[in-house]
């Protein structure tokens, strides 16, 4: 499909039999990931790094106690990526990273020096914030399934997580 939605990107002809061909091919042309043929924007439709990408409309979950000062060091997409690597390990980050760190491998020196110097509020153990950061995915427009598959859980459990009122205190 993604060599069809190619070539169709080459020749600049949408799909022209059906009423809204238009919008049925930059949403291919999205899922698939090629880049956008045309210069204009389309709605939610949003280039990044190349590549064509619908951007949600919902803002970020407000992150909780035990990530938050992840948070406001490292912004939303560096907090993710931490606790997916990090999450439920003990982590050590010194006041002086070194270069073969693992976390200055992927945050990078100067948002691990940053990080150092929040230490007294992290936890020993990074959480692993599974709820949170299914909100924060879903937030980014991934699928049900795709978050299940990122958590580690089923997609039970992620549906269960992103009901209205799963954020209330259950009667359990």
């Amino acid at each position: 499909m993604a060599s069809y939605l190619a070539a169709q990107v080459e020749q600049h002809k949408p799909f022209p039999s059906h009423p809204n061909a238009q919008f049925l091919f930059y949403d291919k042309v999205a899922t698939a990931g090629l880049q956008h043929p045309f210069s204009h924007d389309y709605r939610g439709l949003k280039l990044q790094r190349g590549r064509a990408m619908i951007t949600p409309d919902l803002p970020h979950p407000k992150p909780t106690a035990q990530v938050e000062p992840y948070f406001e060091v490292l912004g939303l997409d560096d907090t993710l990526r931490f606790l997916e690597t990090f999450g439920g390990t003990e982590v050590y980050i010194a006041d002086s990273p070194g270069t073969r760190s693992r976390v200055v491998a992927l945050l990078g020196y100067d948002k691990t020096k940053a990080l150092a110097e929040v230490s007294h509020r992290l936890q020993l153990r990074v959480p692993l914030a599974k709820r949170w950061r299914a909100h924060a995915y879903k937030a980014q427009g991934l699928l049900t399934v795709q978050i299940a598959r990122k958590l580690c859980v089923t997609d039970v459990a992620v549906r269960n997580w992103l009901k209205p009122s799963a954020n209330q205190n259950p009667a359990r």
